[in-house]
């Protein structure tokens, strides 16, 4: 089966980008990386296409050298569009940083979300953008079945974090992708990466 999404960073990525992209790459369903290296915009839509892929997920380098905000790119046949989100992290933790943590392919996922508001939103959006099932849930026992795994957003409203997205089982609950801290959620298009 063809990779229906691909990621890639931001022209001179580091190995820190470069591992995150990797595990994201992992933790989402029939996705696959591709190293940008000198490929601009448009070069980047025609390889995703090649490839087969519908959706170009970007990660763009931030702060000392972590990942710093992720935009999403809708491709087809001779012509791609930039969606209306832009997540700006305030940080990642990469797979192999956490003890509890499981590399695992992800072969199918659901975005799940806990509570209304800004939560659904991103939610719905996030749904949209990578072309998952988004399903309001009261406890993550919803969301067993369902899927083999979950991309869960849960709300934290402080100033200076605003949501966590984790990967999770939906078997064994543990941890199978890198968890994002996220400062902001931009709904417009972003200005090419």
């Amino acid at each position: 089966m063809r990779a229906r999404i691909l990621i890639t960073t931001s022209r001179h990525p580091n190995p820190r980008l470069r591992s995150f992209v990797k595990d994201l790459a992992r933790a989402l369903p029939r996705a696959s990386h591709v190293n940008r290296g000198k490929m601009n915009i448009d070069e980047l839509a025609a390889e995703a296409y090649r490839r087969g892929s519908d959706t170009v997920v970007i990660v763009c380098r931030g702060q000392h050298g972590n990942p710093g905000r992720i935009v999403f790119m809708k491709v087809y046949e001779d012509e791609f569009e930039f969606y209306p989100l832009i997540i700006q992290l305030r940080g990642v933790k990469l797979v192999r940083e956490m003890p509890d943590a499981r590399p695992v392919r992800v072969k199918s996922e659901v975005v799940g979300y806990f509570e209304g508001g800004e939560a659904e939103a991103l939610a719905l959006a996030l749904g949209e953008a990578l072309g998952l099932l988004t399903i309001k849930a009261s406890s993550i026992d919803d969301l067993r079945g369902v899927s083999q795994a979950a991309l869960l957003v849960e709300r934290v409203g402080k100033p200076d974090l605003s949501f966590i997205l984790k990967f999770l089982s939906l078997r064994k609950l543990d941890v199978v992708g890198p968890l994002m801290r996220v400062r902001r959620v931009v709904y417009r298009c972003p200005s090419p990466a």
